[in-house]
């Protein structure tokens, strides 16, 4: 198995697959939130879990990345991986999920198939969101909503008040969200999961994924853009390993 956190030089090779799994974090993530999908793939599988551009630092770097070098990074992951196997499924979470469907706009066929958690096509931003967000800040803390905040985090900071520095790529994830919005989504199997609790991405945006032909939209209880309960981990787990499989068969046939 390869998993990738974005830094090449920690790459190392291992026997290619036929079906390869590419998993994209969203604004300010990180490719450990994939871990528990990750650790339930056989062994031989083709995992890349990327980190973005202008992620896993701090703001400095994290200011000034944008959705260009971000979709630079998908897609040419995307390719590498292609040389090492015949099809790859798509697993995105938030922003990743934008990026995924960009991509595959671009590139027809470059995935056969997608899972797509929280995908963000329409936000609002609430108060849990702030509070969680600052809350994040402290050592320890035991809101499970909370943690799963702080955990997914990797742009690091002193205090929250340091991410106002970071306009620009918030702005990029908002042009990103109007542009997917403008688009005609991809002709690819796509299976969407949204958090009944999320508490930034709207509930309006399950309602559009199906409005633009989704084949699958799962509404996932007691769940928050971040925080996924032990119930929906299984959802979602069981819908990448149905996904494996098809995949699986499809290359076979």
């Amino acid at each position: 198995m390869q998993i990738n956190t974005g830094k090449r030089d920690n790459v190392y090779d291992v026997a290619a697959g036929k079906v390869g799994v590419l998993m994209v974090h969203g604004i300010q993530g990180r490719p450990e939130q994939f871990r528990f999908l990750t650790e339930t793939l056989p062994g031989d599988t083709l995992i890349n879990c990327l980190l973005l551009p202008g992620h896993g630092a701090g703001v400095k770097q994290f200011r000034h990345s944008d959705q260009g070098i971000w979709l630079s990074a998908v897609i040419d992951a995307a390719t590498d991986m292609r040389l090492k196997c015949d099809n790859i499924i798509f697993v995105g979470h938030s922003m990743g999920c934008l990026l995924g469907l960009i991509a595959e706009q671009n590139n027809p066929g470059l995935f056969s198939s997608m899972i797509l958690l929280c995908c963000p096509f329409s936000i609002r931003l609430t108060f849990r969101y702030m509070k969680n967000n600052i809350l994040s800040f402290q050592k320890e803390p035991t809101d499970p909503f909370v943690l799963a905040t702080k955990e997914a985090n990797s742009v690091s900071a002193k205090t929250p008040l340091a991410y106002i520095s970071c306009l620009h790529p918030y702005m990029e994830l908002l042009r990103m969200i109007r542009r997917v919005r403008r688009m005609k989504l991809p002709y690819v199997h796509a299976k969407y999961f949204f958090a009944d609790r999320d508490e930034i991405v709207s509930p309006r945006s399950a309602s559009i994924a199906k409005e633009n032909g989704a084949d699958i939209v799962h509404l996932l209880p007691n769940c928050g853009h971040h925080y996924f309960s032990a119930e929906a981990k299984k959802e979602i787990i069981e819908a990448l390993q149905n996904e494996y499989i098809e995949t699986v068969k499809m290359v076979q046939s």
